[in-house]
């Protein structure tokens, strides 16, 4: 006999049974009705410099679900999603608009989509501005604080990583980009610095 059981909010399986009702020759068929997950972010607008918080809960726990950004229609990122419910925290992303949802193990949406868009950094953060000076010293970009630095991040206009490293508590820094010339964001301590062009 086939039986139909529910293991979860939306969440069934089918199996297939002997007539004890506990014998079953053939696995079990999982499968959802609707969209019971929720996906959402800490905002809706990100700068290419910053990181995304995305929290979710309601997720089956089945061990394969993953946390999909789409760009233009198309996977650009998975990241699995662990558990039922929780938070993973995306790295900057390209300027453009995404869509990130939870999939289930076979490939199936099991949350709406958030939306959110991406613009270019265009703004100077005052806070870190005035406790460090950026400057380039023959295409080396030079970092040097008042308070400690401990980790610095470098992106480019489109918001790629070009850099990044960890310091301990050091008052100077000095990054070498590797033949890299054009602008750039320098991001210090988790915070927006200052654009630079490197020559």
């Amino acid at each position: 006999m086939c039986i139909v059981v529910s293991v979860g909010a939306a969440y069934y399986f089918a199996g297939y049974f002997n007539a004890d009702r506990y014998y079953e020759p053939s696995d079990r068929a999982f499968f959802i009705i609707g969209k019971p997950a929720v996906t959402d972010t800490d905002k809706k607008q990100y700068t290419s410099a910053d990181r995304i918080n995305v929290v979710y809960d309601g997720t089956p726990g089945w061990g394969n679900e993953n946390i999909i950004v789409y760009s233009a229609g198309k996977i650009y990122s998975e990241h699995p999603a662990g558990q039922t419910g929780g938070s993973i925290v995306l790295q900057p992303l390209p300027v453009g608009d995404y869509e990130i949802c939870l999939v289930a193990y076979d490939g199936t949406e099991i949350s709406e989509r958030t939306k959110i868009s991406v613009s270019a950094v265009s703004s100077v953060d005052g806070i870190v501005v005035d406790e460090c000076s950026v400057y380039v010293n023959n295409s080396t970009i030079v970092i040097s604080s008042a308070k400690d630095v401990n980790n610095v991040e470098v992106f480019s206009v489109d918001g790629s990583l070009l850099h990044r490293s960890s310091h301990n508590n050091s008052r100077q820094v000095s990054i070498h980009l590797g033949g890299f010339h054009g602008v750039c964001f320098i991001s210090v301590n988790n915070e927006k610095a200052k654009k630079i062009v490197v020559s």
